[in-house]
């Protein structure tokens, strides 16, 4: 399995405190495999192996002159389609959601767009 983060978006938010803090939204493209294998007299070999690509988020906010990270979450595997994800945290963006919350958002889309 290999795994590929690739940033996509970043928002800037001025805090109260007149701190500003950056939040990076990232796709993570996972190349998994699968295959079957073929088993003769308990000896067991790789018969064809497929490899496909599933789609999942990461977002990340950190001080933006520190560069320190205050806080980060990902979710994998949501998707198996780009377009799907890329709409998905472009919608994040847009919101300006935050690592915080990116669990509870992502299951309240899934139950919406995906399980109907």
């Amino acid at each position: 399995m290999t795994k590929d983060y690739n940033l996509l978006e970043t928002r800037s938010i001025m805090l109260d405190n007149e701190e500003q803090i950056t939040i990076k939204y990232y796709l993570i493209n996972e190349t998994r495999y699968e295959g079957t294998s073929e088993c003769i007299d308990g000896a067991c070999a790789l018969k064809e192996q497929r490899a496909y690509n599933i789609y999942g988020i990461k977002l990340v906010k950190a001080l933006k002159d520190a560069d320190s990270i205050l806080e980060e979450d990902e979710i994998g595997g949501i998707t198996d389609s780009e377009d799907v994800a890329v709409n998905l945290l472009e919608t994040l963006a847009n919101n300006t959601i935050t690592p915080a919350v990116l669990g509870e958002v992502v299951d309240d889309w899934a139950t919406e767009h995906l399980f109907w």
